[in-house]
């Protein structure tokens, strides 16, 4: 090998070594500017999810509220159904009263007229008084 080749080796190894915290600065740039990246990827994301429980915790809060109400509420509805059903079995029963009562008084008016007298008072013919 002729000085050449060695002359050519050195400059191209000094230019390598030269080269190199060049090198090493740069990778070391992108890594840093890789990691900022990330950073606030991760800052925007925590941003994003604050936002968005500041919104959700309010509604959770009124969701609780709302079924406390909803829970009150139907207590109250299965306790007026109840008087209801017992109304309509109370109903039922003063109507069969009724018209028992009615067919009765309807038999008393047939013997008073069977008698030979008129009666004073007769219900009507649906079992209505008039």
């Amino acid at each position: 090998m002729g000085p050449e080749i060695w002359v050519f080796l050195g400059v191209t190894i000094g230019a390598g070594l030269g080269a190199l915290p060049g090198l090493l600065a740069l990778r070391l740039q992108r890594r840093k500017v890789a990691q900022e990246e990330a950073l606030q990827k991760i800052t925007a994301a925590d941003a994003l999810t604050g936002a968005a429980l500041s919104l959700v915790e309010p509604l959770g809060r009124r969701i609780g509220e709302l079924e406390l109400i909803m829970q009150t509420q139907n207590k109250r509805i299965a306790e007026l159904q109840a008087r209801l059903d017992a109304q309509a079995r109370q109903i039922a029963e003063l109507q069969t009263a009724n018209r028992t009562l009615c067919e009765g008084v309807s038999r008393l008016s047939h013997q008073v007229r069977a008698l030979g007298y008129e009666p004073v008072w007769e219900p009507a013919e649906d079992g209505e008084s008039e």
